[in-house]
This record gives structure tokens, sequence and C-alpha cells, in this order.
């Protein structure tokens, strides 16, 4: 698994990530009280969120709800693109992992 930041945003409340996932990588996210939207740039995989599984492909956009497990998993080589309200929720001291 590769991380890229991708730097200061014209949003200083939003993040921006790309993740690069080799086919059959797996990513645990530690639940966090960010919430977090995923565009899949390329590839396809499964994300478990919460109680659910979530299949997806190019194209695709995934929605992760803060307080919520989140595990995604690569069937094919792929990039997800993480925005998430992170930089607000610690500016307001609400950030808790």
């Amino acid at each position: 698994m590769r991380v890229l930041e991708l730097g200061d945003g014209a949003l200083p409340t939003m993040d921006r990530v790309a993740v690069r996932l080799a086919a059959g990588a797996e990513w645990i996210c530690p639940r966090s009280t960010a919430n977090e939207i995923f565009a899949v740039v390329e590839g396809a995989g499964l994300s478990r969120i919460g109680d659910r599984q979530v299949q997806w492909e190019r194209g695709d956009m995934l929605v992760v709800p803060g307080w919520n497990a989140q595990v995604h998993r690569a069937d094919a080589d792929a990039v997800l693109l993480r925005i998430s309200d992170r930089p607000l929720m610690r500016a307001m001291g609400w950030f808790r992992t």
C-alpha cells in the first residue's frame, strides 16, 4: 500500500489522500470521528464499512460516516482518492480514534 497526501487544498477543512493498493492488498483503517468519501480512480475491490460489504470498481464512490470500522481490499491493482473532514474535526477538537 502506498499513500500520497496531496497537500494543501482550496478548502482548509478537508484533506485529500491518494492510496494505491496492489491486487490482494488490504487496508485496515482505524475508526475515527472523521467522515470520509472514497472515489475509485482505478481497479476493483471490496470494502467492509460498518456491518456492510460493498463491491467497487473504477468510477464508484464510497462513503464512510464517522466512527464506522472500515477495511478495503483490492481484487485488482487499485487507486482510491480519499477526501475527509479530518482537518475540521481536529480544528474543532472533535477528532478521536
